[in-house]
């Protein structure tokens, strides 16, 4: 009896690659390897072995067996997962030129079909990559290999496939299956199978098709009204440990899971999205009886519960408005930082239930389209570093580990009672993204919450007053204190709140607005603080758009928070990641500056009170450091973007965040650090002076002195000599310190 079966341990891995070895010995590509068939066997068997273990530990080998007997096998990688967590092991799959663990005669056709996959998964962040698929030869026309590929593709529709193809017989059963040739090099042809396109579901539509487990119609209390349109079964998904969701069955037993496929309007949508904490999901379509049909599928192969009860302790229960729980947006907080070294920054930490030890869907999504961005809005498409937008080379991104953010009461003085702060709700998983210039060390820091479960206006509260806790084994810790300790990063600057709201600017109360742009925790009528009456706020709310420059949504910014809303905004996760990417990449560029600005401040203060401390040399030294580091920046503080409506909107921002301030206080201290240079070159001056009185004096003496002979002369000389040199030579090296720092100090 054949079985097909997912391979998951090390052991099978010998037997496998002893089958690849036979399978491919006599393949045109391995030709390459030897002459001779035993030895270019034994050469195959061994490269197997390691990318069969690669396949392992960051994608997936299936194989049919026989009587315990292997007779085929395919071997997939996640793409990106890969490129972005093993280096080593990716060169050795995609660019064995740079991998020192292997010696290819074959290495300039693969550098050449690594440049076309490159190229290819450019902009896929979930991409599945066919490694290797081979059949034993008394097996083959039997529908094996076709049953490996699509074991594949059905239980991961939200995933590109690709694959390159030596054998043009094999051709036809990739296109049989969806597949499309993209490109051909060589005699190679490059194949991919595209996964479904979710805005499709969201286009002209009131009601969106879910499928369910059945199971989340009793938990959710939103969905027991929603009209059940039919029931299921299929044999590759199955509820995950949560029961609210599916994640894909690789077990290949002759099951067939039920689900339930209801009609829903998108707030119920966005309720389910916050149950199931969607930034840890993958949300996208699957093709039944020629009906799509929106589904859930959990990216982790453990389950991490991201949703939070909103619900609050009892202090505080009565304050909180049942309006703000009705509004689940997406928010990014975005801090600006700096950094010690990268490695600090790979480093992270492991081992903890806490964290997903790879990037999930979302996370990879956001990461590639802020890349492009980076890419096509700013600027035209130079490369050169002395270009406006040489930045653009700078930027590095990279996935940090998820973190469980737990919002807290605030502390309040009270002489009765010690107040000890209490957790507001459940934690939530928050992904996060860091953006640095490896050149000044400053980047930003983005908290990722598309579908918030926290309640918004205690979240932005939480983020103004700097106590965003995180929950670890039931102990709360400082989310800067954490980045701090396991990554070497430092806020440097204010955290800023990016809030999306899908709601038209009618529907959302204006008081809960003025709340939101404070950041401060919004509270009912006659309560807390009362409402907002500030000048500039309210005169951003009374206008419909605020400072949107078209029509189709309203934008509102005030500080460190900027917020835009509209119905437009109700799409799949997919565009809204898209749409919030293009702001979001604006607030990244400003808090670039900002981290900057805040950095030499801060290395200003340090620098003097401590100022008694240091030598001339060491004054100089230090002004010389601070402001070189500061101007390194400087291309991120007039960015070129490719339309005038793009720079407005960032000067618009700018603006809001008061940057401009930010700069001008810098520039006052950078005055500070001038008259220093101006006061220390004076005192130079005069100390030149003294020391060349002391030399004359000195000369002067022992010329007129009777007493000095001849033999004493040509020593006193030398002496003299030495210490005009001496002074000459200290003199340049302070002078060019001096005139150094004074251009690095007027500059802008």
């Amino acid at each position: 009896m054949i079985e097909l079966v997912r391979i998951y341990d090390y052991a099978s891995i010998e037997p496998l690659a002893l089958l690849a070895s036979q399978c491919f010995k006599n393949d045109p590509f391995y030709a390459l390897l030897h002459d001779n068939e035993s030895k270019r066997a034994t050469m195959i068997q061994s490269i197997f072995r390691r990318s069969l273990k690669i396949s392992l530990d960051f994608g997936f080998v299936i194989a049919h067996k026989e009587n315990d007997k292997f007779i085929s096998l395919s071997s997939w990688v996640d793409y990106n997962h890969l490129r972005l967590l093993n280096s080593e092991d990716f060169n050795f799959i995609f660019n064995p030129q740079q991998s020192n663990q292997i010696n290819n005669p074959a290495v300039d056709l693969t550098m050449t079909e690594f440049s076309v996959i490159k190229r290819l998964t450019n902009h896929c962040p979930l991409s599945m990559y066919l490694v290797s698929i081979c059949v034993d030869p008394q097996y083959r026309r039997k529908g094996l290999a076709t049953s490996l590929v699509k074991s594949m593709i059905t239980r991961l529709p939200q995933y590109n496939f690709f694959s390159d193809i030596s054998n043009p017989h094999s051709i036809d059963i990739y296109t049989s299956l969806g597949f499309e040739i993209v490109y051909e090099l060589n005699g190679i042809s490059f194949v991919k199978h595209s996964s479904a396109d979710t805005s499709s579901a969201f286009t002209d539509v009131k009601k969106i098709p879910l499928i369910l487990p059945p199971t989340a119609i009793d938990s959710l209390g939103f969905l027991k009204d929603c009209q059940i349109v039919k029931f299921l079964s299929f044999p590759y998904f199955k509820p995950d440990e949560s029961g609210l969701l599916f994640k894909s069955d690789f077990s290949f037993g002759n099951y067939n899971y039920k689900a339930v496929v209801v009609n829903i309007d998108y707030k119920q949508l966005l309720l389910y999205q916050k149950s199931i904490g969607v930034s840890q999901n993958c949300e996208t379509l699957i093709n039944i009886d020629n009906h799509k049909y929106l589904i859930y599928i959990s990216s982790t192969d453990s389950h991490y519960s991201s949703a939070s009860d909103s619900s609050c302790n009892s202090g505080i229960k009565g304050l909180i408005s049942i309006k703000e729980e009705d509004i689940i947006p997406d928010v990014i907080i975005s801090i600006p930082i700096n950094y010690t070294s990268l490695e600090s920054i790979h480093k992270g930490t492991t081992g903890d239930e806490q964290y997903i030890h790879k990037p999930s869907a979302y996370n990879m999504k956001m990461m590639t389209a802020l890349d492009f961005r980076t890419e096509y809005e700013s600027g035209t498409p130079d490369n050169s570093i002395n270009s406006s937008n040489g930045f653009k080379n700078r930027i590095k991104r990279f996935c940090i580990h998820p973190v469980k953010i737990q919002l807290q009461t605030e502390e309040i003085l009270n002489f009765s009672n010690n107040y000890v702060s209490e957790p507001i709700g459940s934690p939530m998983v928050v992904d996060l993204i860091i953006s640095i210039d490896e050149f000044s060390q400053c980047g930003v820091l983005h908290l990722l919450i598309p579908s918030c479960a926290l309640l918004i206006s205690q979240l932005l509260d939480s983020m103004s007053r700097n106590q965003l806790m995180i929950a670890s084994h039931h102990e709360k810790i400082s989310f800067f204190d954490y980045i701090s300790t396991y990554y070497g990063i430092t806020k440097c600057g204010a955290p800023k709140g990016f809030v999306t709201i899908f709601e038209n600017r009618s529907n959302i109360d204006s008081n809960f607005l003025g709340s939101l742009l404070f950041g401060e925790t919004y509270y009912e009528d006659n309560t807390g603080l009362g409402s907002v009456v500030d000048s500039e706020i309210c005169n951003q709310i009374k206008s419909e758009f605020g400072k949107a420059q078209y029509n189709y949504a309203s934008v509102y910014s005030y500080k460190n928070v900027l917020l835009q809303m509209t119905s437009r905004f109700r799409d799949s996760i997919d565009n809204r990641i898209i749409q919030e990417s293009i702001t979001l990449f604006y607030i990244e560029l400003i808090l670039f500056e900002e981290a900057a600005i805040v950095d030499v401040e801060n290395n200003i203060s340090i620098f003097l009170n401590n100022l008694d401390s240091y030598s001339n040399s060491e004054v100089m030294s230090n002004i010389n450091t601070i402001l070189t580091n500061y101007a390194k920046s400087s291309d991120f503080w007039d960015i070129q973007m490719n339309y005038p409506s793009s720079r407005k909107s960032v000067e618009e921002i700018r603006s809001s965040f008061q940057i401009s301030k930010l700069r001008k206080d810098v520039a006052k201290k950078k005055e500070m650090l001038l008259n220093i240079c101006t006061i220390r070159d004076t005192i130079l001056d005069e100390t030149e002076g003294y020391f060349i009185s002391i030399i004359g004096i000195i000369v002067a003496a022992f010329s007129c002195a009777d007493i000095i002979n001849s033999s004493h002369v040509k020593l006193i000389s030398v002496i003299v000599l030495i210490l005009v040199i001496l002074f000459i030579s200290l003199r340049y090296r302070m002078n060019r310190k001096i005139r150094y720092s004074r251009i690095n100090i007027k500059r802008e």
